[in-house]
């Protein structure tokens, strides 16, 4: 799934089973090749118009104390994102 960080909260959740696994995740810039085709993985490539790679890391705490809480759960809602993936000018994330 793809979800524009418009507030502080995501939710996350399978139309059936549970989440399983987080394989891929990570932030790009509106109107970036990476939002464009809709791709966040820094391993794909394509540019993502940050400097944000060490977000899309398993060992960011993003996914350790977040992300990876959702395992085993039908829905999931990861409150106060900006305190893991900061907002800021271009270029930055």
């Amino acid at each position: 799934m793809s979800i524009k960080l418009v507030g502080d909260d995501l939710s996350l959740g399978c139309n059936t089973g549970v989440i399983t696994e987080v394989t891929h995740f990570g932030v790009y810039a509106k109107d970036s090749e990476a939002d464009q085709r809709n791709i966040c993985s820094p391993t794909t490539g394509v540019p993502t118009g940050l400097q944000c790679e060490s977000i899309s890391s398993m060992d960011h705490p993003f996914y350790t104390e977040k992300l990876s809480a959702c395992k085993g759960q039908h829905s999931c809602t990861i409150h106060n994102i900006h305190d893991y993936i900061p907002l800021g000018g271009s270029g930055e994330c």
